[in-house]
């Protein structure tokens, strides 16, 4: 057989990100020939995004769902704090570092700060008992640590139970759900999805499209399959297209002490990890290559624009004279702006102010509205008995009070 009847191996194509990396090498290489230290670090910070792209994953749900175990099961290690008698008290974030280490964020004396810690000194924080009411005025904690999950670039928010603790009652913050890239809400396999529950799921959905749900402990119930069917015919008659994955972490747990596939199949983990996968990681790192090529677009743009006017300055040199004449054009329009044009500046303050002030105007009119009810309560009830109920009813109201004025606001400044 000659040399040309050989078999040839086979090409392995490129994935996206692959591709979109040798374009921006090369958009790399043309700033480093223009000498343009400033367009090369912007690709460099591409190449970051698209080799390790952050992806927050926050888990959400109410109280004693599982979350905690359901997100030591994802990462494959026993790291989150569970105990059937505490709650999570901290909103606590996972994500991938080369060595353990953890940053404790606080508030004291009206001042946000941060203190290095030991995981373990950070996690005994996280329990409610250690940490009651959040007395300590802790903001969130952060766990840095080697793991396979998290290399890729994903970052688990582990939540307090909403109705309570660190969050308002009215729910998980739409500041929250705005700013992940994916909601993972746990809801356990005793009953079907609860009211409660299903409006969070259509808020989440609303917000943040990568949500998913996880039917948590399905080893302590025989009859999760016949929950599972209702809790995805409950999210067909709301018009939600959310994922649902039967998980146990327990069974996982156990998978992983007896090195058995089969075992952790059946946990449903793998297959909740392939779905987050899919669905966000994959989804985050095409995101970031299509930021990465448009960012070279633009690095390329600047060098052939250096190098059109370098090549019209050599073959006619009267050219440049032209190129410098605009230039002093372009900085008397900006001088321009900065003085007698900068009308626009205050009229773009203005409508902001304007948008402010009638935010903050609703806000109050609603806290007011919640005074003259609570007012009424109290007239009316005996405290000894409802005074929890009371509690739960003013945080449910200001956490939507606080939520619609942040949409308020954002809305308001889209707008100007």
């Amino acid at each position: 057989m000659s040399t040309r009847e050989q078999a040839q191996p086979e090409t392995i194509p490129d994935t996206p990100a692959a591709a979109a990396r040798r374009l921006i090498e090369l958009g790399k290489l043309a700033a480093q020939a223009y000498g343009r230290p400033d367009l090369e670090a912007t690709l460099v910070t591409a190449l970051g995004r698209i080799d390790r792209p952050e992806t927050l994953i926050a888990v959400i749900g109410e109280f004693k769902q599982g979350k905690s175990s359901l997100i030591n099961a994802l990462l494959g290690i026993d790291i989150a704090p569970v105990d059937d008698d505490l709650a999570t008290a901290v909103t606590t974030l996972y994500r991938h570092a080369e060595k353990p280490s953890a940053i404790i964020l606080a508030s004291e004396n009206g001042t946000d700060v941060q203190r290095v810690a030991a995981p373990e000194e950070a996690l005994a924080l996280v329990r409610e008992q250690a940490n009651p009411e959040n007395a300590r005025n802790i903001r969130a904690i952060e766990i840095h640590l080697p793991n396979e999950f998290l290399r890729a670039g994903a970052i688990l928010v582990d939540t307090p139970g909403f109705g309570g603790l660190a969050v308002s009652g009215a729910g998980v913050s739409q500041v929250l759900l705005r700013a992940v890239d994916a909601v993972l809400v746990v809801s356990d396999a005793s009953t079907a999805l609860l009211r409660p529950e299903l409006q969070l799921l259509t808020q989440s959905a609303a917000l943040c499209p990568a949500t998913l749900l996880a039917l948590s402990k399905i080893d302590l119930y025989p009859a999760w399959r016949r929950i599972l069917a209702d809790d995805e015919s409950a999210l067909g008659t709301a018009g939600l297209e959310v994922p649902v994955v039967a998980t146990s972490s327990t069974l996982m747990g156990l998978a992983r002490l007896r090195d058995d596939a089969g075992l952790a199949g059946e946990s449903g983990l793998p297959a909740l990890r392939d779905m987050l996968q899919s669905l966000v990681l994959d989804a985050s790192r095409v995101e970031a290559s299509r930021r990465g090529l448009g960012d070279t677009r633009s690095v390329l743009g600047h060098v052939s624009e250096t190098a059109r006017h370098q090549l019209a300055a050599l073959e006619n040199p009267e050219s440049a004279a032209a190129r410098m004449a605009e230039l002093e054009a372009a900085r008397a329009a900006l001088e321009h702006l900065r003085g007698p044009g900068s009308r626009w500046s205050q009229v773009l303050a203005d409508v902001l102010s304007d948008t402010g002030g009638e935010a903050d105007h609703q806000f109050r009119l609603g806290l007011r509205a919640l005074s003259r009810e609570i007012d009424d309560d109290l007239e009316t009830m005996d405290p000894a008995r409802r005074w929890d109920e009371l509690a739960e009813k003013i945080r449910t109201r200001v956490g939507a009070a606080v939520d619609t004025l942040f949409v308020q606001v954002e809305a308001g400044t889209r707008a100007a």
